[in-house]
């Protein structure tokens, strides 16, 4: 079966310095005990497939700094929280990570979730790495937190700029209003397209959980839309795919998504639905399919680590989850201590 995926960005994390207080909480652990390390993750609920990526590369990054011998001679023990993809969830799990003493948090790839985490995190000097690509934690510039995934308005631009090179003047967008991520990346589109010569002719809201998109198409066949671009994450884009490969849209209206569905959680439910879906992605994500070298390397490790432990592929969320603990695993190595303070401090200038 035939994929098409967009490569136009690349792994790594946007560093959101800024002034700020932050608290000692001391070390988090005696001297040569564990260090414990947070892990907030939507393993159930509407965005599971995330939160399954998530962990599994937030557990192998755990694995292999821990055979490489740990920071600071020290194991790093990961404590996983499932938040259920609800941002209140997301916050008891904080707090209760507080209570074990951690040294820094993987935050949730759930944006919502994660803007309700983070000001929390800042509040008590807690580093705080988030797994979401929200345009609202960069726009804050908190001292205690970075994020890794590129924010809705950077995969906006890079899909525009693919529908400018086809030609496509005309597009609809379809968007979860009840999640930040899409919405941003919604008005992210409505405020860039006019820079690409592109009219949004469409815009649907619809919400994450939802399964009958019958209206929002029969809108689209009205707008002469050329392309619709899908902000929209979880079991509803599969839905969406199968709702438009079933239509008359399909042979004439092109399907454009971000790397929220850059993996098989996505394409392998979708089936031959997902025949010619446009799909923008990390370079990794097509890691097979790279030129030898040290990213090639990177991406055979990880995946090899992936098929070994999990039986599972490579996916956006997972390479997400690894880059941001690799982060803060060199953050607390050089760091001057295992302070959450001095490690947050560190976050902000730090080398990985």
């Amino acid at each position: 079966m035939r994929r098409t995926v967009l490569v136009g960005l690349t792994a790594g994390a946007m560093l959101l310095a800024a002034c700020g207080n932050s608290t000692s909480t001391g070390e988090g652990a005696k001297q040569g005990e564990p260090i414990n390390v947070g892990l907030i993750a939507p393993l159930t609920g509407a965005y599971s497939a995330l939160g399954k990526g998530d962990r599994e590369g937030a557990e192998v990054a755990v694995q292999q700094i821990n055979a490489a011998g740990g920071i600071k001679g020290r194991k790093v023990n990961l404590i996983v929280k499932d938040d259920q993809t609800k941002p209140d969830q997301s916050v008891v799990a904080f707090d209760s990570l507080l209570s074990e003493g951690v040294v820094g948090v993987l935050g949730s790839s759930n944006s919502n979730a994660a803007l309700a985490v983070a000001p929390l995190a800042q509040r008590q000097g807690i580093p705080y790495v988030s797994l979401s690509p929200s345009d609202e934690l960069v726009q804050q510039r908190l001292h205690n937190v970075v994020t890794v995934p590129p924010t809705s308005r950077m995969w906006s631009e890079r899909d525009l700029q693919w529908m400018a090179a086809e030609g496509i003047k005309k597009i609809a967008v379809v968007y979860a209003q009840d999640d930040a991520f899409h919405s941003n990346g919604q008005r992210s589109t409505a405020d860039l397209a006019p820079k690409y010569g592109i009219e949004v002719v469409a815009n649907e809201s619809v919400e994450t959980g939802a399964t009958d998109f019958s209206p929002a198409l029969t809108h689209i066949r009205r707008s002469g839309a050329e392309a619709i671009f899908l902000w929209i994450a979880g079991p509803g884009a599969v839905i969406f795919t199968k709702q438009w490969a079933a239509s008359d849209l399909h042979d004439d209206v092109k399907l454009v998504m971000t790397g929220a569905q850059a993996s098989s959680l996505y394409s392998e439910p979708a089936g031959d639905a997902a025949e010619g879906v446009i799909i923008n992605g990390y370079a990794a994500v097509i890691g097979d399919h790279l030129p030898a070298g040290a990213l090639k390397e990177k991406y055979q490790t990880l995946s090899d680590e992936l098929q070994r432990r999990y039986n599972s592929e490579f996916a956006q969320f997972t390479g997400d989850a690894h880059a941001g603990a690799e982060l803060l695993f060199a953050a607390m190595e050089q760091a001057s201590s295992l302070a959450p303070e001095a490690v947050a401090d560190s976050l902000t200038v730090c080398r990985c």
